[in-house]
């Protein structure tokens, strides 16, 4: 059995009236990221999921964009 591929992908919260384009957040991560952590497909949200107002819910990041990422 094979365990699951885990492909990285990134969640970008842009601050409000900038424009960010997937090109500009790619090379910025090729500029300063290992090969194999390059985001292979970038989101951009409004907001991430928080509790409480400031600790980040990886889970549910993971289970709401994750199957995106993967393809699945």
């Amino acid at each position: 059995m094979r365990k699951e591929e885990k492909i990285p992908f990134a969640v970008v919260v842009a601050e409000p009236g900038s424009e960010v384009s997937f090109y500009e957040l790619s090379e910025f991560s090729r500029i300063r990221l290992a090969g194999y952590k390059v985001p292979r497909q970038i989101i951009l949200v409004d907001a991430l999921p928080r509790m409480h107002g400031w600790k980040l819910l990886r889970r549910t990041l993971r289970e709401r964009y994750g199957k995106d990422a993967r393809g699945r």
